[in-house]
C-alpha cells in the first residue's frame, strides 16, 4: 500500500513474504543519496520490532529443545538394538553404554552424544573372561569399568561405553580390535587406543587430550 504526504513524500509499505527483522532494505551496502532513515516511522514499529524478535528468539528456543529431545530418543532407542550375550557384565540399564554398529554414536551427527562427544569405549570378550561363572577378571573389568563410568560422567562430559566382541565379532573385526579388553577413545572422527590404568587421573588424561593427539 502506499500514500501521499506533504513536502513530495510518499509513504510506501510493502509486506515481506516471510515475517523476519531485515537490518537493511537494500541488497548492496551502497547508500544512496535520496534514502535516509525516517525517525518516526522508526519509533513507531520499535516495540512491534521487539516484540517480534522476542517471538522469534522463543520459537528458536522450542525448536532447539524439541530437537535436543529428538535426539535424545534417537539414542535411547538406539541402545536397545545393542543386545549382548546372556552373560555380558554390563546390564543394559547400567552406566556403561551397550554400543554395537546398530548404535555407534562416534558416527552419528546429533549435537549431543555423537561424534562430536568424547567417547571411551571398551571392547570386551565375556566368553574369554569366563563370565558365565562369573570369573574373576570378569569380576575385576566390570568393577573397574562400570567405576569409571560413574567417575568420567561426573567431572567431565564424555561418555563411555562398551562393545560385546562374542555377540558383535564383525565389529571388532572391522573396528580392528586386538587382545581384550581393549580400550579406544573415540572423538570428532578421530580414535585413539587406550593402553594405560584404569585410575581415574590417568583415565581423565585421555579424555581432556585434545582431539588431534
Amino acid at each position: 500500500s502506499w500514500q501521499l504526504a506533504s513536502a513530495g513524500r510518499m509513504t510506501v509499505e510493502i509486506a515481506k513474504k516471510n515475517k523476519s527483522n531485515w537490518p537493511r532494505l537494500l541488497q548492496t551496502k551502497s547508500k544512496p543519496g535520496n534514502i535516509a532513515l525516517w525517525e518516526s516511522m522508526q519509533d513507531r514499529w520499535n516495540s512491534n520490532l521487539k516484540a517480534f524478535d522476542k517471538q522469534a528468539k522463543a520459537k528458536d528456543a522450542d525448536a532447539a529443545e524439541s530437537q535436543e529431545a529428538a535426539e535424545e530418543q534417537l539414542h535411547t532407542d538406539g541402545r536397545r538394538k545393542c543386545a549382548d550375550s546372556s552373560s555380558s557384565p554390563f546390564p543394559r540399564s547400567g552406566t556403561v553404554a551397550r554400543l554395537c554398529s546398530d548404535y555407534w554414536p562416534p558416527r552419528m551427527g546429533t549435537k549431543k552424544l555423537g561424534k562430536s562427544s568424547t567417547w571411551l569405549v571398551l571392547f570386551h570378550s565375556p566368553s574369554a573372561m569366563q563370565c558365565d561363572t562369573r570369573g574373576e577378571e570378569c569380576t575385576k573389568v566390570k568393577q573397574r569399568w562400570s567405576a569409571v563410568a560413574q567417575k568420567v560422567e561426573q567431572v567431565s562430559e564424555a561418555k563411555v561405553g562398551a562393545v560385546d566382541c562374542d555377540r558383535h565379532a564383525d565389529f571388532c573385526k572391522t573396528e580392528k580390535v586386538l587382545n581384550m579388553p581393549f580400550v579406544r577413545r573415540y572423538r570428532k572422527g578421530k580414535k585413539k587406543t587406550y593402553y594405560g590404568e584404569w585410575d581415574i587421573d590417568s583415565i581423565m588424561q585421555i579424555v581432556s587430550e585434545r582431539a588431534e593427539e
